[in-house]
């Protein structure tokens, strides 16, 4: 049986350090479609490849 479990990430945007020592958050631009999708097809070619491996080794 084959159990797949995705761990997800979403960041909004990232922090930078002022020269006054305070925090500057940064928030990131949405994705576009075409980002979007060169991602499902790297996910889905990785996806694949590791179904057609073979299983590592029991010790």
């Amino acid at each position: 049986m084959l159990k797949l479990l995705f761990h997800v990430l979403f960041i909004d945007g990232v922090f930078s350090l002022k020269s006054n020592g305070q925090l500057r958050f940064h928030r990131v631009n949405v994705p576009t479609s075409k980002e979007l999708n060169a991602l499902v097809a790297t996910i889905s070619d990785r996806v694949a490849a590791g179904a057609r491996a073979p299983p590592p080794a029991v010790c």
